[in-house]
């Protein structure tokens, strides 16, 4: 092979490579630019009081239940008080630590109020009507499917796949794909889109799981936020959003969330955050790991047992399933390949011609 051929090579090669390097800075940036965007925006909302209502619809689209609450939060705290319910109370996490009243009877049908208290752990939601995961403001994607910022996210172990603008409906959205473990040996496949004009908010996630435990199908989930309102000057707040379930391609569950009267960083009282256990109530506090009742004023009566773990806050998330449809593909996506496949091709006559020529 002449020494003029071999240049041509090497020229081929750095231009190969520097494409492949100005590509992926160019994914950092876009990468950098959403996950920065994303976390201001989500942090900027300092306070949050609204009215959730949780559907199940059927799959036939029969019937659907609706369960109502009134949500609170600020950043150490977060307050859940069914509407409707009359057998759960009330919840209250203060500083990852979950204090719940539920509505039991005793064995002579005499009604009572159980209480349970117990550690959170991060990032776990505080209940079913969680508007961080069920709006997409953050991720579902986390440990158990827990819901985390994108920032969050990528500081855990993953596989980025791509980062891309590209055209949804009536708007330019920047989509990220990305693989992540959400449980012991199952990983999840994710495509989330980013809308830069609702500040970086999410507004749809497709996911994909490996199997169903029970029916070794393939489980998929759809998240997407049907509507958004701007509540305060540039910040926008999810109105109404679904999840779709999957398992082989078939719908099998459906949940409905609208979010109302929605007021953000308008101030919250301390009292909003306390939840006394009131009197005649059994308490199970899985913190000190004690089992006890309460007398007509209050105090503790009568032996204190050893509890393995008291009811779960209400309505606590399961691990998600995740659904997923096939995204479009931007117009652009065959450039850097495209480019690419030149340059081996440019680089295959090349070496081609040189055997040639010996």
């Amino acid at each position: 092979m002449s020494r003029r051929i071999r240049s041509r090579i090497v020229v081929l090669l750095s231009l190969a490579g520097w494409s492949l390097n100005t590509f992926g800075q160019a994914q950092d940036r876009l990468l950098d630019e959403v996950r920065i965007g994303n976390r201001a925006t989500v942090e900027s909302i300092r306070t949050l009081h609204c009215q959730i209502t949780r559907s199940t619809v059927r799959v036939d689209r029969s019937s659907h239940d609706s369960t109502s609450c009134e949500y609170w939060s600020s950043p150490a705290a977060s307050r859940v008080r069914p509407l409707h319910d009359v057998r759960f109370q009330d919840s209250v996490v203060r500083d990852s630590t979950a204090t719940s009243l539920h509505e039991a009877l005793d064995k002579t049908g005499r009604k009572f109020i159980r209480a349970s208290i117990q550690k959170l752990a991060p990032h776990q939601p505080h209940s079913e009507f969680d508007p961080w995961g069920a709006g997409l403001l953050k991720l579902p994607c986390g440990p158990n499917s827990w819901p985390l910022l994108l920032d969050d996210l990528l500081k855990r172990p993953h596989r980025l796949e791509s980062v891309e603008r590209a055209p949804d409906e009536n708007r330019e959205s920047i989509v990220v794909s990305i693989s992540v473990e959400v449980a012991p040996d199952t990983p999840g496949q994710f495509i989330i889109s980013f809308d830069p004009q609702l500040n970086y908010l999410a507004y749809k996630l497709v996911g994909k799981f490996p199997q169903s435990p029970t029916t070794k199908a393939e489980v998929r989930r759809e998240t997407t936020v049907l509507s958004f309102r701007e509540v305060n000057r540039a910040i926008h707040f999810p109105e109404h959003a679904e999840t779709k379930f999957y398992e082989g391609g078939k719908l099998v569950n459906h949940v409905d969330f609208r979010f109302e009267e929605i007021r953000i960083n308008e101030p919250l009282t301390k009292e909003t955050f306390e939840l006394a256990i009131p009197a005649n109530a059994e308490v199970f506090d899985s913190i000190q790991n004690r089992h006890y009742k309460l007398d007509g004023d209050g105090n503790v009566v009568g032996e204190v047992d050893t509890v393995s773990g008291p009811p779960m806050p209400p309505g606590e998330a399961p691990v998600a399933m995740t659904a997923s449809t096939a995204e479009p593909s931007p117009a652009t996506w065959w450039i850097l390949p495209g480019s690419i496949a030149v340059l081996l091709v440019g680089l295959g006559l090349l070496i081609y011609r040189g055997w040639r020529t010996r």
